[in-house]
């Protein structure tokens, strides 16, 4: 027992890890026909590309094979006495399968099992999670060929395409994370909206995404994990070449536009594999490129111009190469290398932006990764991983301008453009795994050493907030008479906007960024068989981030920081599976669980940069603005050459973090059942609820809280040359701290959260007379009162009036794909997806001036019933002419007065888009040449049955055009019906 504890002990502590693992594992026991156990029989798991592994049954008849590839494999056991005993099966990603393998008297005939079929129902776990097999992967039509697109047909993903590649939709930050053969592949440098890499889908062979209940083995996550598998070599000789490519002469017209769209888009590549020494090493490479011209359109609020169309062309490179060496039975060694290379002009932040907003986008990932793994014993197995993660991210302003925030349109470049962010990430990682008796455990270490540098330069070119459109001017201008050419700032008309500007901020120092992380995890998981039918998960992690939380500490005029992060981050994890019948045909399985976000480093950045320290964020003076100000000379007077060298004296708009900063974290908690039927039918149903806690939002700090309105404390003035109104009027706010005109806060307070509860059904149908079928349902429900680290409280006092439906709550999602394999190598597919409209951020054009600054470009505005407001309420006292709403465009029900104030608040996210459907199709022939040699040419229809599908919406309630569709967003499977032909070479 001592001997058995150390072994463990050194398996565990002989190095630290890298990222979430993917273990699938083969589990079983080793009986002679009368049901008892057999000891020490040999048992070796076989896998089809020529790689194997052995071990032992113990006293129990009991052995595992934990940690390897998903694959079909040949399992034989054998024993002195003994005639063998084979059984074949296919294993998944992240599966546990249990095989019995039952040995007969020497002198009879080997007994060979064939279940060639996945394995139905995993009896072992409780999480809740899907799979896309091998074939699911190849033959269903995808549009793009981005696999993960084939997310959205697993129960609990609830979007209508993956954008951005993040199955969780707009709030993903800290809560998703993408491992690749155990590698961490997450972007979160900045924020995962920075760009993720991807892979060709010849390079990937499957994957699984688990909603909900995921064990200890992962972490750093607080809602999903997703796993997936590169292919590997093989003793014969295997590969691809393949192109596909459309062209918009079989395109239907756009429907915003009302034209078909130049379009076009060529995707060709290949894959090449083999053995370099049969049975031992192994080989494996592939590259994709994809070249698209196109042209996409934005439909700006106000210019006269309804739509403008634009070309952009992106340029993707994809690579992989991995190989696998197999010294002994008892060792397995793989190394991998990827890279990913996109560059694409001309985006636009959403379908209504001014094109003057057009920016590039080129992100490079790459990395490396090496693992061992070791049968210590035959109830020990160690894997050790290291691995190095890089990625690059540069967004770049097509025009350098300042940005201009009026109450209905942004124009200008990007605040923040141009941005550099790189991202350094060395991944270490030791899984033990440790069979003992009917307890399955497993524990491991992690390190993660990261990087974040690079250039994230603010306000450059200065940044302004004016209170009201043009047309809204003294002397009312068109948008196209303001702006008349957007792609030229010298044109603009900065001498009439002048006047209304209330704020103006602009940088100046060093913006490069230098974060260092070391991130720790450690776990233990317990998969415990109590009973016959009933197996226990329990499961403890720990994780934490040292550095990164503490960035921005270098401060002053007293403003407080963080001294640390949260370092009590225990996760305790628990669930259940019972076998009802002792079939493995009927399966409940349920658990809960605490599981802590990934912290992105977005905040932490800004914190660090924008501290007034090593930037200075100049901010003009309050008292400066009106008819005598100018944006061309915005400190006028003053020498901006020393403002970093006497920043204590510069009025700052600054950002750094709150002093307490506690990690968000989720409750989990699932139940459900699990049924496989005759003909190779598996359904489930599952019911799961997560909530996050301590999740993040922004507000000004430099402000004080009035009682009287429950605002902030306003300035005012009488009534006179500058004020009509009798009862006076709104100048500004109280800023407490006069160093600075905004103290951006980034938070985690007690009360923000996300609710999220979903009802999961599907049904899988596998191969049967050659079709192949599967189909789910999700009902989800969302709740929230933030949209994430940059998202504002219209009013920072009244969170409870922020609780609404979050962007991501997208009610019913529906997908259903069959493929059927007909005679004569005709093979048909399909996939119907429905998803009911998302919810949009409703917003006002117009707000009261001098409350806190979220309210300027937010949900509160003055518009009280029949125009009727209380006397001295914020609305009697705000300027007619810049304060008040003459109209607005939504439903009344959204809207909400508040007598004492005389404010309207519009809810959050109120406005719902049209439900996305669409048909996907393909059509095939394969033509098999000299047996191993296989040509396919096919056609797939994208939208077959051109249902409009839309993106983006016009959600300004005061503006005549909302509701009304502005864009497809640029996302493929938005698109108006488009074919796609191609042809394939496997062998």
């Amino acid at each position: 027992m001592r001997s058995s504890i150390g072994r463990v002990l050194f398996a565990v502590f002989v190095g630290c890890g890298i990222a979430s693992a993917q273990q699938s594992v083969i589990t079983g026991q080793v009986i002679d026909i009368q049901g008892a156990a057999v000891s020490a029989a040999t048992v070796v798991a076989l896998n089809e590309n020529g790689s194997s592994f052995k071990t032992v049954s113990d006293k129990n008849g009991d052995f595992q094979f934990p940690s390897i590839a998903a694959a079909n494999y040949t399992v034989r056991a054998e024993a002195p006495g003994f005639a063998p005993a084979v059984e074949k099966l296919t294993l998944l990603v992240g599966q546990t399968v249990n095989v019995s393998l039952k040995l007969s008297l020497a002198g009879t005939t080997a007994t060979v099992t064939v279940t060639d079929d996945i394995a139905a129902i995993d009896t072992t776990s409780s999480q809740v999670a899907g799979n896309i097999d091998p074939e699911t992967f190849q033959k269903i039509p995808l549009n793009g060929r981005n696999y993960m697109d084939l997310a959205t047909l697993i129960p609990g993903i609830r979007r209508n395409a993956i954008t951005n590649y993040a199955p969780l939709g707009t709030l993903n930050g800290g809560r998703e994370q993408f491992n690749l053969d155990g590698q961490q592949v997450t972007s979160n440098g900045a924020d995962t909206s920075f760009g993720q890499a991807q892979f060709s889908r010849d390079a990937i062979s499957q994957f699984q995404i688990i909603t909900n209940q995921f064990d200890a083995t992962q972490g750093r996550t607080a809602q999903l994990a997703m796993n997936m598998q590169s292919k590997s070599g093989a003793n014969a000789i295997h590969g691809s070449a393949f192109g596909y490519f459309r062209n918009d002469v079989f395109d239907a017209a756009d429907p915003i536009t009302k034209t078909v769209l130049p379009f076009s888009d060529e995707q060709y590549g290949g894959s090449f594999g083999g053995a370099i020494i049969k049975n031992k090493l192994w080989y494996f490479g592939s590259y994709e490129a994809e070249h698209r011209p196109q042209v996409s359109s934005t439909t700006p609020i106000g210019f006269a111009a309804h739509t403008y169309s634009y070309s952009n062309t992106l340029n993707n490179r994809e690579y992989l190469g991995r190989g696998d060496y197999q010294p002994s039975g008892r060792d397995h060694i793989f190394a991998r290398y990827f890279r990913f290379d996109t560059a694409q002009p001309d985006l636009l932040p959403s379908g209504n932006s001014s094109i003057s907003r057009q920016y590039t986008n080129n992100v490079h990932p790459y990395g490396i990764i090496g693992s061992w793994t070791r049968n210590i014993s035959p109830n020990l197995v160690n894997t050790f991983f290291g691995g190095w993660y890089y990625t690059s991210n540069l967004n770049s302003p097509l025009v350098p301008s300042m940005q201009l925030t009026f109450p209905t349109q942004v124009i200008g470049a990007a605040y923040n453009y141009p941005s550099h962010l790189p991202v350094s990430v060395f991944q270490f990682r030791d899984d033990a795994f440790w069979l003992k008796g009917k307890h399955s455990i497993k524990m491991g270490l992690e390190y993660i050493r990261e990087l974040n540098d690079g250039s994230f330069p603010q306000n450059i070119r200065g940044v302004a907030s004016l209170s009201t459109d043009p047309t809204g001017w003294s002397t009312p201008e068109t948008w196209d008479q303001a702006f008349p050419k957007q792609l030229d700032p010298t044109t603009w008309d900065y001498a009439h906007m002048s006047p209304y500007v209330t704020s103006y901020t602009q940088g100046f120092g060093n913006f490069n960024t230098d974060i260092k992380r070391n991130i720790f995890g450690s776990w233990i998981q317990d998969d415990w068989k109590a009973l016959p039918r009933l197996t226990v998960n329990m499961g403890l992690r720990y994780d934490n981030d040292l550095g990164l939380i503490t960035a921005g500490n270098d401060t002053i005029n007293g403003i407080v920081t963080p001294k640390h992060g949260n370092n009590v981050n225990f996760a305790p994890r628990a669930g259940f599976t019972y076998d009802a019948f002792r079939t493995g045909k009927t399966v409940f399985r349920g658990g809960a669980g605490i599981y802590f976000a990934e912290i992105i480093a977005n905040q932490s950045i800004d914190a660090q940069l924008f501290n007034g320290v090593q930037t200075v964020q100049a901010a003009v003076a309050s008292t400066a603005f009106g008819s005598s100000f100018n944006i061309l000379n915005p400190f006028a007077g003053q020498d901006t050459n020393t403002f970093v060298q006497n920043a204590p004296n510069i009025i700052q708009a600054i950002q750094p973090q709150a002093p307490t900063i506690r990690t968000p974290w989720a409750g989990q908690f699932s139940l459900g059942v699990q049924q496989e039927f005759p003909h190779k039918t598996v359904a489930s149903l599952d019911f799961t609820g997560m909530r996050i806690h301590h999740d993040w939002l922004r507000h000004d700090d430099n402000v004080t809280y009035d009682s009287s309105t429950g605002w902030n404390t306003t300035t005012k003035i009488a009534q006179g040359t500058k004020c009509p109104n009798p009862n006076g009027c709104i100048t500004g706010h109280v800023q407490p701290n006069p160093h600075y005109s905004t103290i951006n806060q980034f938070a985690t307070p007690d009360g923000i959260s996300s609710l999220l509860r979903t009802m999961q059904v599907s049904i899988r149908k596998q191969t049967s007379f050659g079709f192949t079928g599967m189909a789910s349902y999700t009902y989800g429900l969302e709740k929230d009162n933030s949209n994430g680290p940059f998202s504002y409280a219209s009013n920072p006092y009244n969170i409870v009036n922020e609780w609404a439906n979050s962007v991501d709550d997208q009610r019913h999602t529906l997908a259903i794909t069959a493929n059927y394999q007909a005679k004569w190598g005709i093979n048909g597919g399909l996939v119907y997806h429905c998803g009911s409209g998302l919810a949009y951020a409703s917003t006002v054009g117009k707000s009261p001036t001098g409350l806190v600054s979220s309210a300027g470009s937010s949900r509160s505005f003055c518009l009280g019933p029949a125009g009727v407001v209380q006397s001295g309420s914020i609305c009697s006292i705000v300027n007619a002419s810049s304060g008040y709403t003459a109209k607005v465009y939504n439903p009344s029900v959204h809207n909400h007065y508040d007598s004492l104030t005389g404010l309207t608040t519009v809810d959050r996210n109120s406005f719902r888009g049209l439900p996305n459907e669409r048909i996907d199709a393909t059509l095939a022939k394969v033509f098999t040449f000299h047996e191993r040699f296989k040509v396919t040419p096919a056609v797939e229809a994208f939208n077959l049955f051109n249902h409009s599908n839309y993106g983006s919406y016009n959600a300004v309630i005061t503006s005549s055009g909302y509701g009304t569709p502005t864009a497809t967003s640029g996302v493929l499977a938005f698109f108006a019906r488009q074919l796609q032909f191609s042809a394939r070479l496997d062998f």
